[in-house]
């Protein structure tokens, strides 16, 4: 007769007191281990059966034991864990907190992951379906499991893509994969047709009234891209920093490929600094009045991203120090920058690496601190000074 138990640490526990026992006595140093983790794998996984998805995670965090042993992902059901998720996923959209959950890698990932039609908002009734039965994924995931259709068009940030189910790529509209429609007179009366193999028609071909619809793939190495476009972001890297500031921003704006890419960052510094200082609005740091009214400035640089902004875009605190010192003026930066520098984990190295920077006595030319200016480098030739 197998005794049934509703909540098995409530019935332990009153066990243990009505044998006189006290829960600190059973777990003192003394004893090696916990009595629950001298049970046999077997029973665990019965007890966890009989959990929730929140409990089996907590327990299963306890110690090294459990977390090697005791794995929600591969002890409960795959229904139990996606309910568990949507559960969590419904919340996660309020203030700047927006993520959606994919149920096929089981991450919460910002909407950038998604295409257009899985990032559906989460209050609304297509959103909330998608989180409570488990059918967001993202577009990893949806290339894997083929979830989209066979070459029909799918918008992600409103660009049209493309699955081929038999090559496995998502391409754009110019370098799809194609259908082709042949012919075949003999298709429908049983006999062989010696023009064609099978081995020729892939699985997706379908044959109606003599009609074989197959699918042929473009090689990527023989597709209409341009050849710079088929180089790593390695060798594009090396490109971009033996041109100026205004090629690279040229570059990447041929194509979505190359936007994506190359990254202005990879430019030298100091090119990057005389293009912006260049095109600053502002006037000369060194000859700011006493009476010089800020208002009248309509825009100003950021020497973190290397962009010109409106004034409204940077923080009350940067023009201050823009009009008091304005010998630091290389050291303004907008609102996004402070934000990403100061408070999130990516900003720490590229906050080291920004309070490098200072002005070279010789040419006015950022560079960074105990490395040769790059500027008198190449413009005068200099390279003995630090």
């Amino acid at each position: 007769m197998v005794e049934t138990v509703s909540n098995p640490p409530t019935e332990v526990f009153r066990r243990m007191e009505a044998g006189g026992k006290d829960l600190d006595d059973c777990c003192n140093n003394e004893a090696p281990f916990c009595k629950l983790q001298d049970l046999p794998h077997d029973i665990h996984c019965l007890i966890s059966s009989h959990l929730q998805y929140r409990d089996v995670l907590r327990m299963s965090v306890t110690n090294r034991f459990f977390h090697q042993n005791l794995n929600p992902k591969t002890l409960l059901p795959r229904s139990v864990q996606n309910r568990f998720i949507g559960e969590v996923d419904l919340g996660l959209y309020v203030g700047k907190t927006k993520r959606w959950a994919c149920f096929g890698c089981q991450q919460f990932l910002p909407k950038e992951a998604f295409g257009d039609r899985m990032r559906k908002n989460k209050q609304d009734k297509r959103g909330a379906k998608m989180s409570r039965l488990g059918l967001r994924r993202c577009w990893t995931c949806a290339i894997e499991e083929k979830l989209y259709e066979h070459l029909q068009s799918v918008t992600k940030d409103g660009e049209y893509f493309f699955l081929c189910h038999k090559c496995g790529r998502m391409q754009t509209g110019s370098m799809r994969c194609r259908l082709q429609h042949e012919v075949y007179p003999h298709a429908t009366t049983g006999k062989s047709d010696v023009t064609k193999s099978t081995e020729e028609i892939d699985q997706s071909a379908r044959v109606s009234g003599g009609i074989i619809e197959t699918t042929v793939c473009n090689d990527a190495s023989n597709s209409s891209c341009p050849p710079i476009q088929r180089l790593p972001s390695s060798v594009l890297e090396v490109v971009v920093q033996n041109i100026d500031m205004i090629d690279a921003i040229h570059l990447l704006q041929t194509n979505r490929h190359m936007n994506n890419t190359i990254k202005t960052r990879w430019v030298p510094l100091h090119k990057r600094f005389q293009f912006v200082r260049r095109r600053e609005p502002g006037v000369d740091w060194f000859r700011v009045d006493a009476d010089f009214d800020a208002s009248s400035v309509l825009r100003f640089a950021c020497y973190a991203c290397f962009t010109v902004k409106p004034r409204h875009k940077f923080p009350d605190k940067q023009r201050m120090l823009w009009k008091t010192n304005p010998s630091t003026f290389w050291k303004m930066r907008c609102d996004a920058c402070v934000d990403f520098l100061y408070n999130t984990e990516k900003g720490k190295e590229a906050l080291r690496e920004f309070n490098l920077h200072e002005i070279c006595e010789r040419c006015s030319c950022l560079k960074e601190r105990g490395k040769p200016c790059c500027n008198c480098i190449e413009k005068l030739c200099i390279d003995d000074h630090s």
